[in-house]
């Protein structure tokens, strides 16, 4: 469910509920989480109809992408999110963007480069 969905059922506008969700933690038996976290979501489209994923599932096949990527070519911010198009999943470049510096990964340019430098080695 999303924040917008959880603050119509419950009465209560967006803001109210993101206030009150703010710094607040959940512990399970996975680990203790945000609780902001678990409604970060993305929207994408699939046969006519709009429906969610989570962030955790768009940033696992952006990094697949990237590991399957051409090594003497790395995909660009832009390729990835016209490959997740093709898959239905409408993410904006700006968006594959911060994701991949999120987990740590170069921009395409610099990881060409980190792999130029260790042929040259």
């Amino acid at each position: 469910m999303t924040i917008k969905e959880i603050s119509e059922e419950v009465h209560l506008s967006e803001s109210t509920l993101s206030r009150a969700i703010k710094d607040k933690y959940i512990k399970t038996n996975y680990g203790t989480f945000r609780i902001k976290d678990l409604f970060k979501i993305v929207k994408y489209i699939h046969q006519s109809e709009e429906r969610a994923v989570g962030e955790t599932y768009v940033k696992r096949l952006i990094k697949e992408i990237i590991e399957k990527e051409d090594k003497t070519s790395p995909v660009s911010d832009q390729e990835i999110s016209d490959r997740l198009l093709k898959n239905t999943l409408h993410i904006s470049r700006r968006t594959v963007a911060k994701y991949r510096e999120q987990m740590g990964i170069s921009y395409s340019n610099k990881r060409k480069k980190k792999l130029q430098n260790k042929k040259k080695i």
